[in-house]
């Protein structure tokens, strides 16, 4: 969140952050926790907020391939930014996730026969 402000606010606003602090914090998420959805909307958001369009697309897409993980006010803010990208935007139709496997239970490998 402190990303996203940091990128969004007005400078005049922020007496210790600004837009590359914002990216870099945001990027840093994404990189540590690269499952967690909101994490790449929210870089794809703060590019596109900066004009930058071209880097939020892998985010945007990443968003698109697992929208059902994201809250349904995000969902919608997902929805802003393809509409945003428009003809510019190609995702791959089998985007595959970034994250590890889980390590779930039900994850469990079929007993040998």
């Amino acid at each position: 969140m402190l990303g996203t402000l940091y990128v969004i606010a007005p400078g005049t606003l922020l007496k210790h952050g600004n837009s590359e602090d914002g990216l870099a914090l945001l990027e840093g998420l994404v990189k540590a926790h690269p499952g967690v959805m909101e994490n790449h909307l929210r870089v794809a958001q703060a590019y596109m907020a900066l004009g930058d369009a071209s880097p939020a697309y892998p985010h945007v897409c990443q968003c698109v391939a697992h929208k059902a993980e994201l809250r349904k006010d995000d969902q919608k803010l997902l929805e802003k930014l393809v509409n945003e990208a428009g003809a510019a935007l190609h995702c791959e139709a089998d985007a595959t996730p970034s994250r590890a496997p889980s390590a779930s239970p039900s994850a469990a490998p079929a007993p040998p026969k």
